[in-house]
């Protein structure tokens, strides 16, 4: 016999549901890794920890051996390609959550989506609201303390004018950075950044050409003699580079 209208409807809701099962399970997975692991290794996140021009998370010490070896800066591309120089981070003040509890793993490289939900807490919190950090809210960097607190926390701060956990001033329209944006902002991030770096080594190549052709110039210049009429042209050459070499 033939299934009815209502068990086709019933088998069409649980797909649906299992499909946004799926979604938010995937969700916390990339919202697990991008606050727990450093980007580049896939460790878990220590001090100290450093962020990008694009905001994402990274172990230092990690990163910057893989700055210094080309071998590996060029394996890793994808992901830190437009990371070349310690000025493009930033140390993090991230406030540990008290009542985090690392959970040991077999496969440190291996994103475990149930994690958070075993251990209960989250790695980080906001140190002025206290909230754990699991990526259902936005998360800011004050670039000029390197503190990190929630967006709530940061209006707060906007009007003071500096941060409350150091009292350093800070400008909310320029030392403020979101971490871990939405991957569409990201990779908007990613291309404006790679594009000003094109921009500057075409820059700095035409600058160095030029001044190559402007140093041969003087030097044509300087060897440019302009000998009298009634001397030996030879003698007076020799004059000329005896002096110069004195």
């Amino acid at each position: 016999m033939g299934c009815d209208g209502g068990t086709i409807v019933q088998r069409r809701d649980l797909i649906v549901k299992t499909k946004k099962e799926e979604k938010k399970a995937d969700k916390e997975s990339v919202n697990y890794a991008a606050w727990n692991l450093c980007r580049l290794t896939k460790e878990n996140l220590s001090e100290p920890i450093v962020v990008d021009k694009i905001g994402y998370l990274y172990n230092k010490t990690s990163l910057l051996e893989c700055l210094v070896d080309k071998k590996q800066k060029k394996k890793h591309e994808s992901v830190i390609g437009h990371v070349s120089k310690l000025s493009d981070l930033l140390e993090a003040r991230l406030e540990k959550n008290p009542n985090f509890v690392e959970e040991p793993s077999d496969d440190q490289t291996t994103i475990d989506k149930t994690s958070v939900t075993r251990s209960g807490t989250a790695r980080f919190i906001c140190p002025v609201t206290k909230e754990e950090i699991r990526g259902q809210f936005p998360v800011y960097i004050i670039k000029s303390c390197g503190h990190v607190i929630s967006g709530e926390a940061l209006d707060l701060a906007k009007k003071d004018g500096y941060c409350m956990l150091c009292e350093k001033p800070f400008n909310a329209d320029s030392d403020v950075m979101r971490l871990n944006p939405e991957p569409e902002v990201a990779n908007q991030l990613i291309e404006s950044l790679k594009s000003s770096a094109s921009n500057e080594k075409k820059r700095k190549q035409k600058s160095s050409k030029e001044e190559k052709q402007k140093k041969k110039q003087k030097e044509d210049k300087s060897s440019t003699l302009v000998v009298p009429t009634n001397a030996n042209p030879e003698v007076y050459k020799s004059i000329f580079s005896s002096a110069s070499n004195e």
